[in-house]
């Protein structure tokens, strides 16, 4: 059991030191202001893009899910799934 717990933590310790020495390259290349500025759009985008997924299923987690369009046929896989 030792063993493993030995092998578990070297390749833990292994993996971690590639994160390092990867990062430690490429930080010339993130703080370039053009990258920057990608990197901060695109997250933009995606927690964005997770809002509006969150904010248009909403309404069909509930006890007693509205009647929206989008919650439909969720509502109808749902019971085909239960006849199964």
């Amino acid at each position: 059991m030792a063993l493993l717990v030995l092998l578990h933590t070297l390749l833990t310790l292994a993996w971690l030191g590639g994160y390092v020495l990867l990062l430690s390259k490429a930080v010339q290349v993130l703080h370039r202001p053009r990258v920057h500025r990608a990197l901060g759009r695109t997250t933009g985008v995606v927690v964005i893009g997770f809002g509006l997924g969150v904010s248009g299923t909403a309404g069909c987690r509930s006890a007693r899910p509205r009647r929206l369009p989008q919650c439909e046929g969720r509502a109808l896989l749902r019971a085909a799934a239960q006849d199964r």
